[in-house]
């Protein structure tokens, strides 16, 4: 028998998921604003890119990741 694609991550005789590499940029900047306080701002999929988080096979269990998102966090340490 013939060697299966690797880019199929669930095949069947009638169906067939494709697993393409996916890729998604984030970013992180922080700033120590004293001695104690650290100030750091986030964002995740910058891009805003539609990817799949998990995928299961042909319409079973595919789940899309996150939007993008951002978190500003400030930290203090006493």
């Amino acid at each position: 028998e013939g060697s299966a694609d690797p880019r199929s991550l669930h095949s069947c005789p009638t169906r067939r998921s494709s697993g393409l590499g996916e890729a998604t940029l984030d970013g992180q900047l922080g700033y120590k604003v004293t001695e104690n306080v650290k100030a750091t701002f986030s964002v995740n999929n910058l891009l805003d890119r539609k990817y799949y988080e998990r995928v299961g096979g042909p319409g079973l269990f595919n789940f899309y990741g996150a939007p993008r998102n951002v978190m500003f966090t400030l930290e203090a340490d006493f």
